[in-house]
């Protein structure tokens, strides 16, 4: 039997928080891609704003970034941005994200039963959630097999993160991990999304992840728009569980 060379490749992790559409819940999405999916996924994006560009050089800045609330909302570099045109941006970016076959995990918590739980009153949902995330990642060996770096969007609670990334590579953290996470490489990276078009993939898909989860929309070309949307997530939707302690 032939094995994938990219069974055993180094993987990159692409971590953010997702806009809370609940004030119940708490998600974080990753995105586990091999070195061509990254080259792959740029390229694209890149391409999409290209495109924009050309169809409406005065509403598309020279630098944009591909942010789920932003193009949904219209805020940003999308500011300027048409509604029609902004749908079908978000459509299409979904799409050719989705295209590329990365493996999307989407991980939440009860953020209620969070605080209510005893011991873990105090616990950040984003250190809580981002740690089983990468467990739930790290037992499937196809993606770590050849190791697994992670790169976060910036985040308040980095240091706090890196601290227990290194403690779970060690050791089993209870209510995290199922054993020590060893395929896990070096610390988290953490970098501003405007600077990385992964970072922005992972942002869009976790943003209309949530979205479709918990908006009701109204509009029949928003309905359209995220029914599309939904059957691209489906496909590359590998993990979806939401912790309620």
């Amino acid at each position: 039997m032939t094995t994938d060379p990219r069974e055993k490749s180094l993987r990159l992790c692409y971590l953010d928080e997702s806009e809370q559409h609940r004030a119940d819940r708490y998600y974080v999405g990753a995105l586990v891609v091999d070195a061509e999916q990254v080259r792959s996924i740029d390229r694209s994006l890149d391409k999409l704003h290209e495109q924009l560009r050309a169809d409406h050089p005065s509403a598309v800045p020279t630098e944009l970034e591909f942010h789920g609330h932003a193009m949904f909302q219209g805020e940003e570099g999308w500011s300027g941005v048409d509604p029609g045109t902004r749908a079908w941006a978000s459509q299409k970016a979904v799409e050719l994200i989705c295209s590329h076959e990365p493996w999307f995990g989407f991980q939440g918590v009860d953020t209620e039963g969070l605080r209510h739980r005893p011991g873990w009153e105090d616990q950040e949902p984003y250190l809580v959630v981002s740690g089983q995330l990468f467990n739930r990642i790290h037992r499937r060996s196809r993606l770590v097999s050849g190791g697994l770096m992670v790169i976060a969007d910036e985040h308040h609670l980095r240091e706090d993160s890196r601290l227990r990334y290194q403690r779970m590579r060690s050791e089993s953290v209870k209510g995290l991990t199922d054993g020590k996470l060893g395929q896990l490489l070096d610390t988290i990276y953490f970098g501003p999304s405007n600077r990385s078009r992964l970072l922005q993939a992972v942002d869009v898909l976790t943003y209309f992840e949530q979205r479709r989860r918990h908006v009701q929309e109204k509009h029949p070309e928003a309905v359209r728009r995220m029914n599309n949307i939904g059957k691209s997530l489906d496909s590359v939707l590998a993990h979806d569980y939401v912790w309620r302690p």
